[in-house]
């Protein structure tokens, strides 16, 4: 971007006065909702990562907005987030993650694999 200016003249509405502003609105949970800020819905998903290396990788993306938990040597993520940025967040990282629930995003990543292989075959 260049030449940025900022207009004195455009109306700026505040955020309380947005139709359906949350009352407890947190920008940190809406960054963390939000990874890549695509708009639509929110969907809680569980991950499984394939080592305590991945770790970084969920807090660094999700800060606070991640479960983990460790159960039979497995460690497991469950995030909120939205559906289409956490489907590239999930393509990006596909060598460290798998999604396990909910099951219509594990096919839709399966699609999405697919998709990108058949590119390379």
């Amino acid at each position: 971007m260049d030449n940025i200016e900022i207009k004195s003249d455009c109306d700026i509405i505040k955020l309380n006065n947005l139709k359906d502003s949350e009352k407890d609105f947190s920008i940190t949970k809406y960054i963390n909702e939000y990874i890549y800020l695509f708009a639509g819905k929110i969907i809680e998903a569980t991950l499984e990562l394939n080592s305590s290396d991945c770790i970084q990788f969920i807090k660094d993306w999700f800060g606070e907005n991640v479960d983990l938990i460790e159960t039979n040597d497995k460690i497991f993520a469950q995030v909120k987030c939205n559906e289409t940025a956490l489907f590239y967040w999930v393509m990006q990282y596909a060598d460290c993650v798998k999604v396990i629930k909910p099951k219509s995003f594990v096919a839709r990543v399966k699609n999405g694999l697919r998709d990108a292989l058949a590119k390379y075959e």
